[in-house]
C-alpha cells in the first residue's frame, strides 16, 4: 500500500480555484491522477474513520520553482534527403522559462494511508466497476489520499518561450563549382510571455496525492503510489523544478510549421526533452 518517503509525491492541482473539502478530497476515486475533479465516487465516498487521518501544517511557507531550458536542437537532414531526393539542412531552437513563487500564510496536509480492505469496498461500487468494467481491467483507477490547502496565499507565475525554426531544401552548387545554393528556404520564430500574480485568495487545494489502484479479474486490487510529475511530499521538500503532466500527445503550442514550394513542409514538435524535426511531402 501507500508508504511515506521523503520523495515528492504530490500532484499539483489544476487552477488555484479548488475549494477546500468540496471536488478534491479524501478518499475520491479518479480516472486520470491530473483531473482530480472527475470523479467515479463522488456520491458513495466511503467513510474514512477520523482516526486515519493524519494532519500537519506549517506557517508562513514559501517556495520558488524555477526552470529554464534553451537551446534544443534536431537535423534530420538524412531524412530530408530520402523524402526529397535533393540534400536539405533543417534545425529548430527552443528557449524556455518558468518560475513560480508561492507564499502561503498558512499549508495544512490532510492524508490517510487506505488499507485493502478500504481500498476494494471503494472499488466495488456500481459507479466504479462500471468504468473499469467497460476498460477490460485494463485501465487502473486513481485514489486521493493526501491534500495540501493554502490559506492566506499569493502567487506569482511567470512563463516564456521562445521556438525558432530553419528549413532549406535544395541542391548546394559549391560542391560542383557554382557559388550558390538552389532550393527553397522557410525560417520561422514564435515568441510567447505570459505573467500571473494576486496578494490575496480564498482558501484552495494547492496540491494533492494519490495512489494507483489495478483491479484483477479474482476481485482483488493491487495499489502503490503514483508520483509520476509529482512536486511536492508528505514533509514539503521541493523537487528541483515545476514539473509538466505527459500527456503522450503533442499539444498545438508545441508544434511549429515551416511551409515550402510544391505543397511541402516541416514540421517541428517540441517534446521537452527533444525538438524533432519532420518533412510532410
Amino acid at each position: 500500500m501507500a508508504t511515506l518517503t521523503g520523495k515528492p509525491t504530490n500532484l499539483s492541482a489544476p487552477n488555484c480555484d479548488f475549494a477546500p473539502h468540496d471536488i478534491i478530497t479524501l478518499g475520491s476515486l479518479i480516472t486520470d491522477p491530473w483531473k482530480p475533479h472527475q470523479r467515479l465516487n463522488k456520491a458513495s465516498i466511503i467513510p474514512i474513520p477520523t482516526s486515519d487521518i493524519r494532519t500537519s501544517y506549517q506557517e508562513d511557507w514559501h517556495a520558488t520553482n524555477t526552470d529554464a531550458t534553451k537551446n534544443k536542437l534536431a537535423i534530420w537532414t538524412g531524412f530530408v534527403q530520402m523524402i526529397t531526393g535533393v540534400g536539405g539542412d533543417v534545425s529548430a531552437s527552443v528557449d524556455k522559462q518558468k518560475s513560480s513563487d508561492y507564499h502561503f500564510d498558512r499549508l495544512e496536509t490532510a492524508y490517510f494511508f487506505p488499507d485493502e480492505e478500504y481500498i476494494t469496498k471503494s472499488v466495488r461500487e456500481q459507479s466504479v466497476q462500471r468504468y473499469i468494467k467497460a476498460s477490460m481491467r485494463q485501465k487502473p483507477v486513481y485514489m486521493i489520499s493526501g491534500v495540501k490547502i493554502a490559506k492566506g496565499a499569493s502567487l506569482s507565475r511567470s512563463t516564456y518561450s521562445e521556438r525558432a525554426g530553419n528549413a532549406k531544401i535544395g541542391v548546394d552548387g559549391t560542391a560542383v563549382g557554382i557559388p550558390v545554393s538552389l532550393g527553397p528556404e522557410a525560417t520561422t520564430s514564435r515568441k510567447q510571455e505570459q505573467t500571473v500574480s494576486f496578494g490575496h485568495s480564498s482558501d484552495f487545494v494547492f496540491a494533492y496525492r494519490v495512489i494507483k489502484i489495478k483491479s484483477k479479474r479474482d476481485t482483488s486490487v493491487v495499489a502503490k503510489d503514483y508520483d509520476k510529475g509529482a512536486l511536492y511530499s508528505v514533509e514539503d521538500s521541493i523537487n528541483s523544478a515545476d514539473q509538466e503532466h505527459d500527456t503522450g500527445g503533442w499539444e498545438s503550442s508545441n508544434v511549429t510549421s515551416l511551409g515550402l514550394e510544391d505543397g511541402k513542409s516541416i514540421t517541428l514538435v517540441d517534446e521537452g526533452d527533444e525538438v524533432c524535426v519532420f518533412l510532410r511531402p
